[in-house]
């Protein structure tokens, strides 16, 4: 297969269709960013290794392959890849430490999503991939299949099996031993009790939550403390306000007592 690389030109004036299509690339790069971030992130502590339209070479007598997928997650690998500030350019499978890629995502687009669900399932059991996604974000969706987003296979025995949602909508990844969910121009992936993994700016994020909702209830408990002791002060207060003008009319009716007994003498 021939990847074509597409360049991007400034121009002074940009047409209504130019504005939608690049548009559509933010989408579509957004996407892609994300479910690279989080997978990055997820995964930091495994031998594993996240490829991002970085282009993969299989050559055999078979079969002679290029192709470059938004994602891709190798296994089992030593890492670092490459030394230090040397960026990896492709990925070659048969070479020491260049096993097929066990997952690929694909995002959609107006240009590629026929490729999507159709040529790169083939392209994809020929490079020897354990898993495919295909995601669309858009609404509609752009291949419009009972407005179901999410198309999923799995490779067994040299043959591709589609993989169907379940009743919530969720597809199982074996491979990632989670859930993927669709959500709208997002992708998510759920672990198996349920819980929505998060990238580290999201935990990140999460966490300054927390902190900020611990410190207003720390000031919220600081200022019910302040009413409580204010209120006993208030409480205090008027009961001794009231023990003097107890006192002050016991004094006074003392006082009439003893004037009263004056004049009967």
């Amino acid at each position: 297969m021939t990847i074509k690389n597409i360049d991007v030109l400034t121009h002074v004036y940009i047409d209504p269709e130019t504005v939608e299509e690049m548009s559509e690339a933010d989408e579509h790069t957004k996407l892609i960013q994300y479910l690279t971030t989080l997978l990055e992130w997820l995964y930091r502590d495994r031998d594993w290794y996240i490829l991002s339209n970085i282009k993969i070479i299989r050559r055999d007598p078979a079969i002679r392959q290029d192709i470059a997928p938004d994602i891709a997650i190798v296994k089992n690998i030593t890492l670092p890849i490459t030394p230090p500030n040397i960026p990896l350019s492709s990925w070659r499978i048969g070479q020491p430490n260049r096993p097929a890629p066990a997952v690929v995502f694909e995002v959609a687009s107006k240009a590629t999503w026929r490729n999507d669900i159709n040529v790169k399932i083939n392209e994809y059991r020929l490079l020897g991939v354990n898993e495919y996604f295909a995601y669309d974000p858009y609404t509609p969706a752009l291949w419009a299949i009972n407005g179901v987003h999410l198309r999923g296979w799995r490779y067994i025995g040299g043959q591709a099996q589609e993989l169907t949602l379940d009743a919530r909508g969720w597809m199982r990844s074996e491979e990632l031993d989670g859930w993927l969910v669709p959500d709208g121009k997002f992708l998510r992936l759920y672990n198996n009790q349920g819980h929505r993994y998060l990238s580290q700016g999201e935990e990140e994020h999460q966490a300054r939550l927390q902190e900020h909702q611990a410190r207003l209830q720390e000031r919220q408990a600081r200022i019910q403390e302040h009413r409580a002791r204010l209120q006993e002060r208030q409480t205090a207060e008027r009961q001794l306000a009231a023990e003097r003008l107890a006192r002050q009319t016991a004094e006074r009716r003392l006082a009439e007592l003893e004037a009263k007994l004056r004049e009967l003498e």
